[in-house]
């Protein structure tokens, strides 16, 4: 078991993985996420999409669970589409308030 989960080193990949949040982009906690995953052998789909969710920020994980994906693959591309129309969003409502500042200044 001790071999398992990174003998004595403090510090294990494992340890790392757990303690990984999602503090900023999307893509950061994604591209930190792999390279960790990277370094172990062996890991279940499972564990890979419980370490993954666990991660992210608890509003998000809470946007993606309904979703139900059943791999890491599919959270990852479900968190891109959130995070993705959550741009559009904030674009789009840049926009329409730039063309309703222009509308009330012209009338």
């Amino acid at each position: 078991m001790i071999r398992r989960f990174g003998g004595k080193e403090r510090n294990s990949v494992f340890e790392r993985l757990a303690r990984l949040k999602q503090d900023g982009r999307v893509e950061e906690y994604v591209k930190e996420f792999e390279i960790l995953v990277g370094q172990i052998p062996n890991i279940t789909k499972e564990q890979l999409l419980r370490y993954f969710l666990g991660g992210l920020q608890m509003r998000i994980r809470n946007q993606i669970r309904p979703h139900d994906p059943k791999d890491l693959m599919r959270a990852i591309e479900i968190l891109l589409d959130l995070e993705e129309a959550a741009n559009d969003e904030k674009r789009g409502g840049a926009i329409t308030l730039q063309i309703f500042d222009m509308l009330l200044e012209r009338g």
